[in-house]
């Protein structure tokens, strides 16, 4: 090919990137939910995270209108939007393909359809979140906060201070947030909530909500660390603290240990609520359908009345 019919090709895809990447950002209808992709350098494990930002219905309406902001491990099973995003611009074509496949073997936690069900229904008042993506090969050492078998280097301090000091002030900055720690919670399911409850506890500062589902509680991997944890952060401010296990997820447990500490260092009833979930399980489905109960107790609209 001549090198001008190769500089009119190269023209022509930078064209083509451009509009698929203001197709896939623009909301084709204002009042609807939008999931758009970023990937964010973390300079704490010298490596990027794909993060995915749910935005609820009518953001950007009123530029004064500011929201609330959960961030949520595990990204990449959290919305059913991702499910068609096969022409997204901002993610290769490997982890496309790794993305899809997990969408379809493990399904997703619907998050994006849940909460727009319940901002409708006037449930919870509207809220934007972010989703960290998992999905890159170093989930359980970035989960873990402290040394276990299959985590001998753990990374759980370096992931927290990332999403603290790097991706919390990134959105904060080019979202329509409420930065307030009043404002601001971390969540996770499995490990992601075990990591939850770490970064919750030791940024209280920065985080006044925890939602941990199904975190990892077994003694092989937290050993006495959880608890030496909880007593030397102790209680520094008001929180609320969603923690939750299924009957049938024993050996992920057991909660009241956890419990007993937490209320040990001044957390109050009103403050935590511990969930013992019949015949829950540890997968995304069940993860998925007790999202919207954490949610509500968390994030209540402010129309109801308590």
């Amino acid at each position: 090919m001549s090198g001008a019919g190769t500089a009119i090709k190269s023209i022509l895809c930078a064209i083509v990137l451009l509009l698929a990447t203001h197709a896939f950002a623009t909301e084709p209808d204002s009042m609807g939910s939008r999931v758009l992709p970023l990937t964010q350098m973390m300079p704490q494990l010298s490596r990027e995270k794909q993060i995915w930002i749910y935005l609820p219905p009518g953001y950007g309406n009123d530029e004064r209108k500011r929201f609330p902001v959960l961030y949520v491990q595990d990204g990449q099973y959290l919305f059913e939007a991702l499910s068609s995003s096969t022409d997204n611009p901002y993610i290769n074509e490997s982890l496309v393909r790794k993305l899809l496949h997990g969408l379809r073997w493990y399904g997703s936690w619907q998050v994006d359809k849940r909460l727009d069900r319940l901002f409708a229904e006037s449930k919870i008042d509207r809220i934007i979140v972010v989703g960290i993506s998992s999905g890159d090969g170093n989930r359980t050492a970035e989960y873990s906060p402290w040394p276990w078998q299959d985590a001998p280097v753990p990374e759980g301090a370096y992931y927290a201070e990332f999403v603290v000091r790097t991706l919390k002030p990134y959105i904060d900055s080019h979202y329509l947030t409420l930065s307030g720690r009043s404002d601001t919670g971390i969540a996770g399911s499995s490990m992601g909530g075990l990591l939850a409850l770490y970064a919750g506890l030791k940024y209280q500062n920065v985080f006044s909500k925890v939602a941990a589902l199904s975190p990892v509680l077994a003694a092989n991997v937290v050993g006495r660390h959880l608890f030496e944890h909880i007593s030397r952060q102790g209680k520094t401010h008001a929180m609320k603290i969603y923690i939750d296990l299924g009957s049938a997820e024993p050996s992920f447990g057991p909660l009241e240990p956890v419990h007993e500490s937490l209320q040990a260092v001044g957390f109050r009833d009103e403050e935590l609520w511990f969930r013992d979930i019949p015949e829950g399980e540890h997968r995304i489905e069940d993860w998925g359908a007790r999202f919207p109960q954490a949610l509500r107790w968390l994030y209540p609209s402010q129309d109801v009345i308590h």
